[in-house]
């Protein structure tokens, strides 16, 4: 058994029982997430409470929240299943996504004192360093900063809510996404606009860029065509993704040696 699932589990012994639950179902959400925990495995309650070394009760409640979160199903015969993700599951979390990362980045512009938009180019200037040097790693933790900043600059706490509770589910599609050619560099000059737009005190070039940042992962999520600036949206010409469009694996993605940075 890995060391990280070993601490994690005790962790889990050493909790009361809501944060056994809580802690239960974040780690099998994260492995279904990642793809550990593959499309029609089985979910058997009996031994994941003999593995975790806990009570069936609180694996039961974990396994009913991932059926919440649609990220498993019960099947006749079969028992809870895992579901996966669909292209059209991933296509709602981009859609969403774009609204939401846009409302923030408007926010930020608005509400972001002068320290937190220094400390949001600093954090950019260390992201782009990292890039450039293929520590991709170290950019995507920079990055987690990055965001997580961004959001708390629009004083929104349920905006800051919503978008850290899909910060996990997204991290696919960041995955695939950063997989084609140029995307890097794309991210990078996204992220540049969004900075200047913010620093520069515009709430609407801030939200155009946030979501044409959103808007360009997507696509390349999907193997398709860049968007520039004028983007019109989910409502726009780019609301229907086609049947055409490739999913790219979309239960899991590859693996790499390295760890790509963040879209």
């Amino acid at each position: 058994m890995e060391k990280a699932l070993e601490a994690h589990i005790d962790s889990l012994r050493r909790g009361d029982y809501k944060i056994i639950r809580e802690l239960l179902f974040n780690h099998l959400r994260h492995l279904i997430i990642t793809g550990d925990l593959e499309t029609g495995q089985k979910l058997i309650e009996e031994d994941l409470a003999e593995q975790f070394k806990v009570s069936r009760t609180p694996v039961r409640e974990a396994i009913r929240k991932l059926e919440i979160e649609g990220l498993v199903r019960y099947q006749s015969r079969r028992g809870v299943v895992v579901t996966g993700f669909s292209p059209q599951d991933i296509d709602e979390i981009y859609a969403t996504r774009e609204v939401l990362e846009g409302l923030a980045a408007r926010l930020a512009a608005k509400h972001g004192t002068d320290e937190e938009i220094g400390e949001l180019g600093r954090l950019l200037g260390q992201i782009n360093e990292a890039s450039a040097a293929r520590n991709f790693e170290r950019a995507a933790h920079i990055h987690t900063q990055f965001d997580e900043l961004l959001y708390r600059m629009g004083r929104n706490r349920r905006l800051v809510g919503i978008l850290t509770q899909y910060a996990e589910y997204i991290e696919h599609g960041k995955m695939v996404s950063l997989t084609r050619s140029g995307r890097a560099e794309e991210i990078r000059d996204e992220h540049t606009a969004m900075f200047d737009a913010i620093a520069g005190r515009d709430p609407d070039a801030a939200e155009q860029a946030a979501r044409l940042h959103v808007a360009n992962a997507r696509r390349a999520f999907f193997g398709q065509t860049r968007m520039a600036s004028g983007h019109t949206g989910q409502n726009g010409n780019g609301a229907r993704r086609r049947k055409s469009d490739p999913v790219a694996d979309s239960a899991r993605p590859e693996r790499s040696s390295e760890t790509p940075a963040r879209a």
